[in-house]
């Protein structure tokens, strides 16, 4: 039994469409199924608790959607033992895919579901706002200046009216131009796998990556790993914003991590103490804001269906 989780508002409210033209191939190959759609924020977790909860053993749970769909998906599923997850990227970003390797054509990706070859096994990671429960993540989890962009991607009109246009990705970069000119730095002590303390003046962003991508694209973390049991923490710090406007064209090819005030620092865990509140993401969902966090790999292990490894 397959359990689809789709969002309808996906592709600019060509979600449910898409589904449709899903649903046929499904039917063609005679798969049992059970599809659920999702109406409003946070009903992705709902969805994925209700399904955890309604049968004994393994179940596969299908999401069709954006990666913010995915990452309600995830923070609803209790226990990934108990989980194969598969998934049908419908976003603008689809930063999840671009790093796990999964087709960006829908039917090919349900294929590859239908049709596994192998599982990829990965890491997940959790982000905890002070004493807050923790929320996981599998892209990335930023703090600053990359979580006011999603923070305003997720309020603005701009996103849905380039989205018609098949332009949803120069949301994220007119909004980046916009929020440089409004984010104020801020200054961090860092606390790295429990023992080792940094302390950095001028902090524009701090994010952790489980994936090589984010933001629709951007190269933050050339060298990360979803299977090495780290994250890569890109953290900038120290530059003045005529020089970050320089850098952003580096990101999409990598080579920011050469520009001086640039590092990624591989760790299992780190804690940010942060001189003033900040916008907090998790794969794009902007959960709050803190000025304290936490960044851990997850003990589970996420199963993905995919075509091959």
């Amino acid at each position: 039994m397959y359990y689809f989780i789709i969002n309808p508002s996906s592709q600019t409210g060509n979600g449910k469409v898409l589904w449709n033209k899903l649903k046929a191939a499904i039917h063609q190959e005679g798969i049992p199924y059970k599809a659920f759609f999702t109406s409003r924020q946070h009903t992705g977790s709902y969805l994925a608790e209700k399904i955890c909860d309604k049968d004994l053993g393994v179940k596969t749970i299908v999401v069709v959607g954006g990666d913010g769909t995915l990452n309600e998906v995830i923070n609803g599923i209790p226990d990934f033992n108990h989980v194969i997850l598969g998934y049908i990227p419908t976003g603008s970003g689809n930063d999840f895919s671009r790093g796990v390797g999964i087709s960006r054509d829908p039917l090919k990706a349900l294929h590859a579901i239908l049709h596994p070859k192998s599982f990829h096994m990965i890491d997940c990671g959790t982000m905890q706002m002070g004493n807050e429960k923790s929320r996981r993540f599998l892209i990335s989890s930023g703090m600053g200046y990359d979580a006011s962009i999603c923070h305003k991607a997720l309020t603005s009109p701009l996103k849905t009216i380039l989205n018609r246009f098949r332009l949803g990705k120069l949301t994220y970069i007119l909004l980046a131009i916009k929020q440089l000119i409004k984010t104020a730095p801020f200054d961090a002590s860092i606390e790295i796998n429990g023992e080792k303390n940094i302390h950095r003046k001028q902090v524009l962003f701090l994010a952790a990556m489980n994936e090589r991508f984010e933001g629709g694209g951007l190269l933050m973390a050339p060298n990360a790993s979803d299977r090495d049991g780290l994250l890569s923490v890109c953290i900038v710090s120290g530059l003045s914003k005529t020089r970050v406007l320089f850098l952003m064209p580096l990101i999409f090819f990598g080579k920011h991590t050469l520009i001086k005030g640039v590092e990624i620092i591989p760790c299992r865990s780190m804690r940010v103490h942060a001189s003033s509140i900040q916008y907090i993401h998790t794969d794009g969902e902007v959960p709050g804001a803190s000025d304290c966090l936490l960044y851990t790999i997850d003990k589970q292990i996420v199963r993905i269906l995919k075509s091959e490894d």
